[in-house]
């Protein structure tokens, strides 16, 4: 995923900290490094250059720091020279054939310029009100946050819009604004990042006893060619598990959409790890329960699941209701 920073103070237009902005969105991105995430800043962006930018690096995500207003965007020319640049301006400098999923304005007084992307069918966040620089910078590097952890356009605006409140000195919203699709899905369900996520589900019928699950991992780094589970519990190596309770399960799916191990049988709760790395030197390490990969599961319901909701969800009782390993 690209999330383009296009950042523009024309001369005589006021402050903007871009270098604040940057610094803490880039701290951000390194987590991400490794799975696909990458923001690319051009904080002195002239107008001239921006259709060629914006086509040549086809960007997911948009996110504008300028001054806004009265419908427009006050982005710079290459002299310094304030330039208005309204929606339809804007629909015309992106690719026709690969719009960006979003485009974040982080601007004073954005909604009618938002509005007007809306009409000409671009997704978009705005601010209804004057913004403070640090309400926005905040605001900014929490939806970002939660997008590159996996959680859909309209969770991580929820939480942005309730920090933009929160710390705005003059009452103000951050609106979505989503226009109608052809499937009829809007952008607030979207998860445009996806990050590894172990998954667990229940073999065979459910039992109250001993159980087989099969954990995987979904999302994982593409090109992926192996990748090993494993836990740490040394109870469950020595009663179940050869070789240090290490399984590794070869993948064909070189998508990075899901890999099943095979099943292991276990008689509680416990810590279950994950590793997976590709051929270009994306990497994964990462934990969870097997309460936890459970839930994941059912929620996601990730291809290859063959257990049903109920029978998870039995599951997850039974685990939940003993909380030791050994039962």
């Amino acid at each position: 995923m690209k999330i383009l920073f296009i950042g523009s103070n024309p001369s005589g237009e006021g402050s903007l900290t871009f270098e604040r902005d940057i610094t803490a969105l880039q701290i951000r991105a390194l987590g991400s490094r490794g799975l696909g995430a990458e923001f690319i800043f051009m904080p002195s962006c002239p107008l001239e250059d921006l259709p060629q930018h914006l086509t040549n690096i086809v960007p997911d995500i948009i996110h504008f720091s300028a001054h806004g207003g009265d419908g427009n965007l006050t982005l710079s020319d290459v002299s310094g020279r304030s330039c208005q640049v309204d929606a339809t301006m804007i629909k015309s400098f992106v690719d026709p054939d690969q719009p960006p999923r979003l485009i974040y304005l982080s601007a004073c007084n954005a909604k009618k310029i938002a509005s007007d992307l809306q009409v000409l069918g671009l997704a978009s966040v705005a601010a209804t009100a004057p913004i403070t620089n640090q309400a926005a910078r905040s605001s900014a590097l929490c939806f970002y946050d939660r997008v590159l952890r996996g959680f859909s356009v309209r969770d991580a605006h929820t939480a942005a819009h309730g920090l933009l409140r929160s710390l705005n000195t003059i009452k103000v919203n951050s609106d979505l604004y989503e226009p109608q699709t052809a499937t009829g899905l809007r952008i607030g369900e979207a998860i445009l990042f996806r990050v590894p996520r172990i998954i667990a589900e229940p073999i065979g019928r459910f039992a109250r006893s001993s159980l087989m699950i099969r954990p995987g991992l979904m999302d994982f780094p593409r090109r992926s060619s192996r990748i090993f589970f494993f836990t740490a519990d040394r109870s469950f190596y020595a009663e179940t598990v050869p070789n240090w309770g290490i399984f590794n399960a070869d993948t064909d799916d070189f998508s990075g959409r899901v890999c099943w191990s095979d099943p292991w049988s276990v008689a509680g709760d416990f810590t279950i790890m994950a590793v997976a790395a590709s051929s270009d030197e994306m990497t994964f390490s990462g934990c969870s329960t097997i309460f936890s990969a459970l839930n994941v599961c059912n929620k996601y319901r990730p291809r290859g699941c063959e257990a049903s909701a109920r029978n998870i969800e039995r599951t997850m009782e039974m685990f939940d209701n003993h909380s030791s390993c050994v039962w």
